[in-house]
């Protein structure tokens, strides 16, 4: 498997949070967004959400910059955002195979 693109590093950090425990997705966020390039995290994160691929993100202008900044306020991948990452893996999911996130956790 090649390298993931850093769009592909948030998603699926995401995705495997949703899969542990949903109510703690914005810990992913403060997370990714400590241990990343502000820059490429930010970039990353406008381009999912302008793909609908992760919700609660909201474009902000920087004062006296042309940037753009970004607001999270209570990020979730969406569905599509989970259809993405499971071709990305080419994941098939049966019941048991769930129970291998409960082995992860975001740090």
């Amino acid at each position: 498997m090649e390298k993931l693109k850093v769009k592909e590093q948030i998603l699926l950090a995401y995705y495997t949070q949703y899969n542990i425990d949903v109510s703690k997705m914005y810990k992913v966020h403060l997370e990714l967004s400590k241990k990343m390039d502000v820059s490429s995290y930010r970039n990353a994160m406008i381009q999912l959400g302008n793909e609908r691929l992760i919700d609660g993100i909201v474009e902000v202008p920087i004062p006296g910059s042309p940037a753009k900044g970004i607001k999270v306020m209570s990020p979730m991948i969406t569905p599509e955002g989970i259809q993405v990452v499971e071709e990305l893996l080419d994941v098939k999911w049966t019941p048991s195979s769930r129970q291998l996130f409960y082995k992860f956790k975001v740090h």
